[in-house]
């Protein structure tokens, strides 16, 4: 072995800070930077987090199965729509605002999976199985009596959405003002869209009523489609323009291009929505309408739908600008949207905001006459939840504070700063500390508030979505406008077209409010890199203007931007003489395609699109767009038209600059599309734009896993040792949140390439972030300070490349000056050799993956908050520490004897080899078949993963020996198995699996641990796997201590054990261990290091950091 001195320890820690220049303004902040707003367990999660200041929550106190709607009737009253087939009308008996009765309206024969409703005054309209009814009070005792069918008949589903024969069938249900009903038909069958037959022809078509809005006449004289192309609009609602919109559901699941998001329609006769998608062959003659707004990432589950309107004369809910809005509820990730809609010649522009975040499935949010938001909420998990007999709960959302600021917007008004917008301006005492309080997160799949997320749908692509990075970005400042209307954020640089996350802390008056159930102190909103730069310039040029608007069209921007302060600066100066400019990349890429699902392909492609912009102006344009054919200005009417066509769009940023005279009047601007297959005008929607300062609009295309040549040979688990251990590299940087953060996390090098990071080390100063310049800080009193800068209220704060901090005031500060060279030198790749380097790079770009999963379907991740609840109290970061005893561990497999994915005895030993070699001080040796007695010999701890039918009384005896000298035994799943002789392991292990006599069920198996103290329970309570359990097991000669239970066939059954003795040996048994995905659950990886540690006398949580390398959990 190689001894390196201190000082050359001390280098290498240096040199690896070059990594930092690939990192393009990914940094993580410093250690308590936001508190406890990001670090939440899933205990901490209220049952309803609101994301934005001044509303209070509390539950209705109501015993209600299973809610699908809610609405209010003309005569005030609450109507609830329940999944098994009842209506109950509820009222608030005290005047306290909240209802807390509940009587039956409809309790005659149910309706069967009923999931639309409408009250109006001549009853309630219910869509249910294969009919839509009107249920009426006849004789006015308050309860529905009569029932009148207004459709039926039409053809049933090839395949239901349910499970049999009897599942959904009629969704989303809306009445217009003359008295016309309007509903929805799911999908004939939504894994075979095309209706494909055993010929190979499509048996789809238009005139199916199957996959269409259906309108009936009022008197249910007629029956027509409205328009195709739906695939299960769960809702249906018109708003205050008198236009009918729907939620319809994502997918592409099962067609890659079908439905790929959950979307919000804006449903208008005539028109196809997408599903199917048009196809050369299959679907030709149709054009798929885009969705107003698609709701991502995909697999929300978009269900209730609502517009934010006076009901009977009232409220509106929340500030005033909200009105109109429509609130949308994601069903199988419990959120609450706000999706703001204008309205213009050619269509609707949408902009959305997440409201509310709910650790329930979300089915349905409705206004109240006093304009509080009721909530109901279904009980169970994605995608279907308990069903109509289980209990459901509803809420009442009330906006209590309408005087506390509201965000109203934020944008990325520059490469480096965040603006955020409020209604109201912020309290001066806000600002203090606010840089060490604000967090942005970023990433492909980053949405505000996904720390609250606690359900997701059982989902590869969901999978997918979780693998993927989350980033910091750091601040480095925060200061408010003159106004105090506008939160100003310095940042690192944003590089990434992708989505942001904002957290700020509560105002002070809204931390706690007696009245409300209790909410994390937190303000969360996204923003992305959309946008429009604008400048304005006076004719005298004694005046300018600069800004950010979301949208080309001043109508939308205006609109968008109504209570935002800035813009309303800019209306001003648009009435004077000058000239206004607006600058911006369009992403032209699919105007009349969906997108395909990632990882997918189709089986055709159809001709790239001709798109034309047509601008219509109060003043003629000036117009530079490349090399897209500009017309000349036609005088129409009193504004002035152009046309900008684009041939052939492609995937790729189309820079777009358009200027205009202003003059003593209001100017106008208007746009929309059309394309060469469609002319028809459609209006373009605000993520088609994007700042012109950004590089690329479309980013790497990433996935979240790949191979690379250069690293063949490279060990990731030597790597890791080495990365925590003898290069010192986490002395600075941080993995996957191991090690310290005074360099950059380097957790997302994985989606760099070789080369790059390679020419980052041999030549440090060749490229350097911006972010990450070093500077020569020169103070008053003549000392210099060279490091890295960042801001923090009246001080300057300076890390060196050692990792020391420096505070000091800016007062003292002389000057500031950039170095030109990096603070890292050369030569990393020299001083390690080329075998420690490939080991450096192979753990540094290699992602440990969790195993490829070959069944259809597997359970939904684990959230990051469950193992932090569970890893709460325990000493995580042992195994990089050195221990002083040295860990032997032998890992005896056998061949592989069941199905896919299930007791891969062969993978988890090659897998777990790898996992456990990457902890220092651990010695891992794989075996296959019953391991010769001087392996045992040389072994702390056996870890049994196989089914070993020919176990005799001698391999008892050895493993006595074994147990006797102070070995520890962890047998898992099948291992418990010993055909030929049962009882004989029975007697070391406490049970053991007897053929034709025990009994298996594979499933939902929920453990119910019983020793929270014990060094291997601890932090656990009641934890759901999908795995298998045993019962009936033979029984050994001593007692067991049973560490979890689960229930089958009435009684509780151990699931979990330990055994002690012979001598100082211990001994624990897992029956859970079936499938792939069970290894790669970081909360039963906690309960298989802790075992492995604590068989071998070591402390329990010396490898618990490694429950999460590789393991199924968020980010």
């Amino acid at each position: 072995m190689t001894h390196r001195s201190p000082s050359t320890r001390y280098l290498i820690a240096i040199l690896l800070l070059v990594l930092l220049t690939g990192c393009r303004g990914r940094a993580s902040s410093a250690p308590g930077d936001v508190g406890s707003l990001l670090d939440v367990t899933a205990d901490d999660i209220p049952i309803v987090q609101v994301l934005v200041p001044g509303f209070t929550v509390n539950e209705l106190p109501v015993s209600l199965n299973n809610i699908n709607a809610v609405r209010y009737g003309p005569d005030g009253r609450l109507y609830a729509l329940g999944y098994d087939g009842h209506i109950h009308v509820l009222t608030d008996t005290s005047g306290d605002g909240i209802e807390d009765r509940a009587e039956p309206w409809w309790d005659k024969d149910p309706l069967l999976i009923p999931v639309g409703m409408v009250v109006a005054e001549e009853g309630i309209y219910v869509t249910s199985h294969k009919k839509v009814s009107l249920l009426k009070d006849t004789n006015a005792d308050g309860k529905g009596d009569t029932e009148t069918v207004i459709a039926e008949g039409w053809r049933g589903p090839s395949v239901y959405s349910g499970t049999t024969d009897t599942g959904v069938d009629a969704f989303g249900i809306a009445r217009d003002e003359a008295g016309s009903i309007f509903f929805a038909l799911g999908a004939a069958d939504f894994t075979n869209a095309y209706l494909i037959d055993s010929r190979g022809r499509s048996q789809y078509g238009l005139n199916n009523e199957r996959g269409t809005i259906v309108k009936v006449s009022p008197g249910g004289r007629e029956r027509e489609i409205f328009c195709t192309g739906t695939r299960f609009p769960v809702a249906m609602a018109f708003n205050e323009e008198g236009d009918l919109f729907a939620t319809d559901q994502e997918g592409a699941t099962w067609l890659p291009n079908g439905n790929p998001y959950d979307e919000l329609l804006h449903l208008e006769e005539g028109r196809h929505y997408g599903f199917p998608p048009r196809h050369p062959s299959r679907l030709p003659d149709v054009i798929d309408e885009p969705s107003v707004y698609d709701y991502r990432p995909q697999h929300q589950s978009t269900c209730g739908l609502n517009f934010n309107v006076p009901v009977n004369g009232g409220r509106t809910f929340g500030p005033e600008w909200w009105r109109g809005d429509a609130l949308v509820s994601g069903y199988s990730r419990g959120k609450i949207y706000r999706t703001t809609l204008v309205k213009t010649p050619a269509g609707y522009v949408a902009r959305n905001a997440i409201f509310a975040s709910l650790k329930a499935l979300t089915v349905d949010a409705n206004i109240s006459p006093q304009g509080d938001l009721v909530v109901a909420t279904h009980s169970g998990l994605p995608d279907w939840g308990y069903g109509p007999h289980a209990e459901g709960r509803l809420f009442k959302i009330t906006y209590s504070d309408p005087d506390i600021p509201n965000p109203v917007s934020a944008w990325a008004a520059k490469p480096d700063e965040v603006r955020i917008a409020f209604d109201k301006p912020v309290p001066r005492g806000y600002l203090d500390e606010l840089a060490d309080r604000v967090a942005i997160e970023f990433g492909e799949y980053v949405e505000a508030a996904d720390r609250y997320e606690v359900l997701r749908p059982g989902y590869k692509a969901v999978e997918r979505q979780m693998r993927f990075p989350r980033e910091r970005l750091q601040v480095k400042d925060v200061h408010l406008s003159a106004d105090r209307r506008t939160v100003v954020i310095n940042t690192f640089t944003h590089t990434s077209p992708v989505s942001y996350a904002v957290t700020l802390p509560a105002f002070s008056r809204d931390e706690e409010r007696e009245d409300s159930f209790r909410q994390i102190p937190a303000i969360d909103l996204s923003y992305d890199l959309s946008g429009v730069a604008v400048t304005w310039q006076a004719t005298s040029g004694d005046a300018e203007w600069s800004g950010w608007v979301p949208h080309l069209d001043l109508g939308v921007s205006r609109a968008l931007m109504r209570p935002v302060a800035e813009h309303a600066e800019l209306e001003g100066v648009l009435t004077k003489p000058g000239r206004i400019t607006w600058r911006t990349k369009l992403n032209l890429w699919n105007m009349l395609r969906p997108d395909v699902q990632p990882e997918s392909t189709l089986d055709y492609e159809l001709p790239a699109e001709d798109v034309h912009l047509t601008l219509r102006s109060s003043e003629p344009l000036s117009i530079n767009a490349g090399s897209a054919s500009i017309s000349k200005p036609v005088r129409k009417g009193e504004l002035h038209e152009t046309k900008v066509t684009f041939k052939e769009a492609h995937k790729r940023a189309y820079l777009l600059e358009v200027s205009m005279r202003t003059s003593g009047t209001s100017p106008v601007l208007e746009l929309h599309y059309s394309t060469g297959e469609d002319p028809r005008p459609r209006a373009l929607h605000t993520h088609r734009f994007f700042v012109p300062w950004l590089e690329d609009i479309y980013g790497p295309e990433i996935s979240p896993g790949g191979e690379m040549t250069e690293l063949a040979g490279g060990s990731w688990s030597r790597g890791r040792r080495l990365f925590f251990g003898e290069s010192t590299c986490a002395v600075c940087h941080s993995v996957g949140r191991q090690g310290n953060t005074i360099g950059p996390d380097l957790s997302n090098l994985i989606y760099r390439d070789y080369k790059s990071v390679l020419k980052d080390i041999q030549d440090p100063s060749a490229a350097i972030n911006p972010d990450y310049i070093a500077h020569e800080v020169t103070l008053d009193d003549d000392r210099t300070i060279v490091g890295t800068v960042s801001y923090k209220g009246d001080s300057v704060v300076v890390r060196d490349a050692a990792g020391k901090q420096t505070t000091v005031p800016r007062s003292g500060v002389r000057h500031i000056d950039p170095r030109s060279a990096s603070l890292m030198p050369s030569g990393l790749d020299k001083m390690l050799g080329e075998t420690k380097m490939k080991d450096l790079m192979t753990y540094l770009l290699t992602p440990l993956e969790p195993a490829k999963i070959e069944l259809p379907f597997l359970p939904p991740m684990r959230n990051a908050s469950e193992v932090t609840a569970v890893l709460k109290n325990s000493g995580v970061g042992a195994s990089q520490a050195r221990p002083s005893k040295l860990l032997r561990v032998l890992w005896v497999s056998g061949p592989k004897d069941h199905g896919p994915d299930e007791h891969d005895y062969p993978l988890q030993q090659e897998r777990w080899t790898e996992l456990l070699s990457s902890a220092a001080n651990v010695r891992i040796t794989p075996v296959e078949g019953w391991p010769e007695p001087g392996r045992l010999d040389a072994a702390d701890v056996v870890v049994f993963y196989w089914n070993y039918p020919a176990f005799t009384k001698e391999n008892g005896k050895q493993l006595d020996a074994f147990l006797q000298r102070g070995g520890g035994l962890v047998y898992l799943h099948y291992a418990v198995d010993a055909t030929a002789d049962p009882n004989t392991l029975a007697e070391r292990i406490g049970m053991a699996w007897k053929g034709g006599a025990s009994k298996f069920r594979h499933g939902r198996v929920e453990l119910d641990f019983h020793q929270a103290t014990h060094p291997i329970a601890r932090g656990f309570r009641k934890t759901v796997f999908e795995d298998e359990s045993y019962w009936e097991l033979v029984k050994g000669n001593t007692d067991v201590n049973v560490l979890a239970t689960g229930q089958e066939e009435g009684k509780q059954i151990p699931l979990m054990w330990t055994k002690e003795g012979p001598g100082e040996g211990r001994v624990f048994v897992s029956i859970l261990g079936h499938y792939n995905w069970t290894f790669d659950d970081p909360l039963f990886r906690i309960l298989l290091l802790r075992s492995i540690a604590w068989a071998g006398h070591q402390p329990e949580d010396r490898l618990v950091d490694l429950a999460s390398l590789g393991a199924r959990v968020s980010k």
